[in-house]
């Protein structure tokens, strides 16, 4: 392997040569970038074919995004180590958001519904129907 800096200036280097060259020079550019630096080979296309003002741009919008979360946080009073919050019931959840227990009756809002039967998914056919055949003017199955 091959260190940062190192990969940088074969980036630049070759990326100036990968764009100029012709589609057979290109493939041995590519080869030899990749047996390189261990890139896979659509990443190395997009590095030494993409424009490197497109990689600083992804760069500072991850460090802009960590400042601007950091002040978020600061504004709303909340510290990180709050957002991190161990997980609730859904059902104890959704009593919290709405204010309503999701086990009453919908319709009077007083009596409280309990499970009578627990329902097994649809399943669906994953093959084609039989296919039919027409006999006087009424369809049947050929099985």
């Amino acid at each position: 392997m091959i260190s940062k800096n190192t990969k940088k200036e074969l980036i630049e280097v070759l990326r100036k040569r990968y764009r100029v060259s012709m589609k057979n020079e290109k493939t041995k550019i590519l080869d030899d970038f990749i047996s390189l630096t261990g890139f896979h080979r659509k990443h190395a296309v997009r590095v030494l074919g993409g424009n490197p003002a497109d990689q600083k741009s992804k760069q500072s919008f991850d460090r802009h995004r960590t400042r601007k979360l950091k002040r978020c946080r600061k504004l709303l009073h909340v510290h990180q180590t709050a957002v991190k919050s161990t997980i609730v019931d859904w059902k104890v959840r959704y009593e919290s958001l709405t204010g309503k227990p999701v086990d009453l009756c919908p319709f009077c809002h007083k009596g409280h519904l309990i499970p009578i039967q627990n329902l097994s998914p649809l399943r669906f056919p994953f093959t084609r129907p039989p296919p039919q055949r027409k006999i006087n003017d009424n369809y049947i199955n050929t099985f």
